[in-house]
């Protein structure tokens, strides 16, 4: 299968691509998300199991992993964070088997007033559909950003405890829903048909 790239405009005048994560990327996106412990060797198994999509203009713009979880947590949380997934599991009558072991996104400060977030999970759910039929994570309940975020882009809140809400996406309807929304936001740009450009032409 080949790489699924796809390229477009923002609410800016600007450019980008998103594309599944390269080798290439890893420092720019280890810099990026810092914050969500991977190590280097750890990101060449995300990039291996095309579990992370990046957006990029030369430099990396934002990232949405998956699938992650085990490699960022260990000890009690990563037996907490099973947990919450075996409750979604069993729940909802699931195979663990679909369900992707974690999600984040990561944008830069200057593009997070952007639809990137949007356009980036799009091909993220794209590139990892075909195996996962859901994606399950967990957001801080003192995050309100995120936690809008998560809830404009469909996730569901499952379970609750004192500080995090578990959180499920169904990818066939999150799919539908972010190329509705946007398809409505980013319609095509126009071609003139071959009479319209020949009256231009005309004009000119």
């Amino acid at each position: 299968m080949g790489e699924a790239i796809s390229s477009g405009w923002l609410t800016r005048d600007d450019a980008f691509e998103i594309a599944p994560a390269r080798l290439s990327d890893i420092p720019q996106l280890a810099a990026l998300a810092k914050h969500l412990s991977i190590t280097e060797q750890d990101w060449r198994r995300v990039i291996h199991s095309s579990s992370a999509v990046a957006a990029k203009t030369g430099s990396a713009l934002g990232l949405y992993v998956a699938d992650h979880y085990a490699l960022a947590y260990d000890g009690e949380r990563l037996r907490e964070l099973q947990a919450a997934r075996n409750v979604l599991c069993n729940r909802f009558k699931l195979s663990e088997h679909t369900v992707a072991f974690g999600a984040d996104c990561v944008v830069a400060p200057a593009w997070r007033d952007t639809d990137l977030r949007s356009q980036m999970l799009r091909s993220l759910l794209r590139m990892i559909g075909f195996r996962r039929r859901h994606l399950f994570r967990f957001c801080q309940k003192n995050d309100p950003a995120e936690l809008e975020a998560l809830n404009a882009e469909g996730w569901r809140c499952f379970q609750e405890e004192d500080d995090y809400c578990y959180f499920v996406l169904d990818v066939a309807k999150a799919l539908r829903g972010l190329s509705t929304r946007l398809a409505l936001k980013f319609p095509p740009r126009q071609v003139p048909s071959a009479s319209q450009a020949a009256i231009q032409n005309k004009a000119v």
